[in-house]
């Protein structure tokens, strides 16, 4: 294993178990639990997200060569297939935003179809963690945190959508579900980013032609929950809406 990969590989497992081998250590059976060190679930939480956040930003650096990306990539798909193999939680925060970071920095034509399909499904399932209840902690003390993690999700959602589409078959109830309990409890006031990606999300979902059941079976609530942003003091945000809404009324 090289330096790079060990790296990738305990930034990866810090962010989704809470412990992970150091990369420079030559026992096997050497795990440093990094979540004995905060007793606050919450804290335990902050910790994953910035091990993840570590990961993204080796993945997203402009100045990686290609094969590296792709080496980085691989390692972690092959580690996330890995975990789900033997039955580890598949909706952790910390898997959630790996799986984010990979799809938003790999070129998703070149993976293949089941590849693609396990991170799209990962990624729906994110919906249901805590950073999309506002009842949990982590949304409350972690609140800048919160919101550029759920940014991330959303745009790895728009990637998908935009670059493989039929990833998405069979999910577009809890697609639209997650979006906008998201934009319902986004702060206009502070979290505009948040909400037009969200717009532009279901903007793209509206555009699927292979889920035309599906998007019918869910226009009226689009429709009613973009129909009560009119109301909006933002001036982009509710012009945004109002374009979505009406593509939304298109649909036919």
């Amino acid at each position: 294993m090289t330096t790079a990969d060990g790296i990738a590989r305990f930034l990866m497992e810090a962010a989704c178990e809470g412990y992970a081998k150091p990369p420079f250590c030559f026992s096997e059976d050497t795990l440093f639990d990094i979540s004995v060190l905060f007793e606050e679930d919450y804290e335990q939480t902050a910790l994953k997200l910035i091990a993840a956040s570590a990961y993204g930003a080796i993945l997203m650096e402009d100045g990686v060569k290609p094969l590296i990306k792709q080496r980085l990539i691989h390692v972690c798909i092959k580690y996330i297939k890995k975990s789900l193999g033997k039955g580890e939680d598949s909706d952790s925060v910390g898997l959630l935003m790996i799986v984010c970071y990979v799809i938003c920095g790999g070129d998703l034509l070149k993976f293949d179809s089941a590849t693609i399909h396990t991170l799209a499904t990962l990624l729906i399932n994110g919906f249901s963690t805590d950073l999309f209840q506002t009842s949990s902690q982590i949304t409350t003390k972690l609140a800048s945190n919160v919101t550029k993690a759920r940014m991330l999700v959303v745009s790895a959602l728009l990637k998908i959508l935009c670059v493989s589409p039929k990833a998405v078959n069979g999910h577009i109830l809890e697609i639209v579900s997650g979006l906008l309990r998201l934009y319902a409890i986004s702060d206009p006031s502070v979290d505009v980013g948040c909400k037009l990606i969200t717009l532009q999300a279901l903007q793209a979902l509206a555009h699927l032609d292979n889920a035309k059941d599906s998007i019918l079976a869910v226009k009226p609530a689009v429709i009613a929950i973009l129909s009560s942003s009119m109301s909006q003091k933002n001036v982009i945000l509710r012009s945004a809406a109002v374009d979505v809404k009406n593509m939304w009324c298109l649909v036919a």
